[in-house]
């Protein structure tokens, strides 16, 4: 891809922003040897080292929590910029959400447990949210529903039916949804979850904030960093922690102290308006002036 883009943009283009590591160091390359006219900054959305970003020109960083400085003060000519990914907070609301349960058959009042990850016990690990759940449940709401929507993957018919062999009808899976769909699966939902033990930011997160969500995840620089005050979170890797969390965020008191400051968490510090803003102060720093 690194030629016909090359070809595409080295004459008319002031700033090529890219996430796929190998395509930019290409391109930075073209460009420090004076072959290609736009700049390369590199969005750090795959979670290089700050050994393997050293060789690059400009470097966005999703969070502050990377080892990588903001911005390098013995080399200014390869700054750091520390931006996150952001999202549609006008897509992503809790209006709806009665319409939401009754468009995915689900009770009106059940409590529901959503987690919005590619359907797979490696990273995502939703054979232990599935387990974790089943050890929960005697302690959950009767009228409790573990909610799990993703990707398939190469396990995912196998996660399947663990997941009802486990908790039968207390688990529904939805595979492969389109993206138009996501929004109204968030509204549906009381308590989200992510199960894996690291995220290079966690999207999801957002998402599922911006719906009005509490957040139960693992416990990390960049997961607090993304969750803020609607982040409740344990240790994931061990055993019987999540069932005891979702278990003490089972009554709505508890959910509400975590939920109630989620959606402006993320209107003031991840909504497009904010976030579009500080990147386009980016791309006049690294061109040396207003474009």
């Amino acid at each position: 891809m690194a030629l016909p883009l090359w070809r595409a943009v080295r004459r008319s283009f002031d700033i090529l922003h890219l996430q796929d590591p190998l395509l930019a160091r290409v391109l930075d390359a073209a460009n420090r040897m004076g072959l290609s006219r736009p700049r390369v900054i590199l969005a750090n959305g795959t979670g290089l080292t700050p050994d393997a970003l050293a060789g690059f020109s400009v470097v966005q960083e999703l969070t502050p929590t990377t080892p990588a400085p903001h911005e390098t003060e013995s080399d200014p000519r390869r700054p750091r910029f520390v931006i996150p990914n952001f999202i549609d907070t006008d897509a992503y609301s809790p209006t709806g959400r009665e319409r939401a349960r009754a468009k995915l058959g689900l009770p009106a009042d059940a409590f529901v447990v959503l987690t919005v990850a590619a359907i797979r016990r490696f990273h995502k690990r939703i054979d232990h949210l599935i387990r974790e759940f089943a050890d929960a449940r005697r302690s959950l709401p009767n009228n409790s529903v573990l909610l799990i929507a993703g990707g398939r993957e190469n396990d995912t018919d196998e996660i399947i039916r663990l997941g009802s062999d486990l908790l039968g009808p207390r688990v529904r899976f939805l595979p492969a949804q389109p993206r138009e769909e996501m929004p109204d699966i968030y509204r549906a939902a009381d308590q989200f979850v992510l199960t894996s033990l690291f995220e290079t930011f966690g999207i999801v997160l957002l998402e599922a904030m911006a719906s009005g969500l509490p957040v139960l995840c693992h416990d990390t620089p960049a997961f607090r960093y993304v969750s803020g005050p609607a982040g409740r979170f344990c240790d994931m890797s061990a055993a019987g922690s999540l069932a005891q969390s979702l278990i003490e965020l089972s009554t709505p008191e508890t959910r509400e102290a975590f939920a109630r400051n989620a959606r402006q968490h993320v209107i003031e510090h991840f909504s497009e308006p904010v976030v579009v803003e500080r990147i386009v102060e980016m791309y006049g720093r690294v061109i040396g002036g207003p474009s």
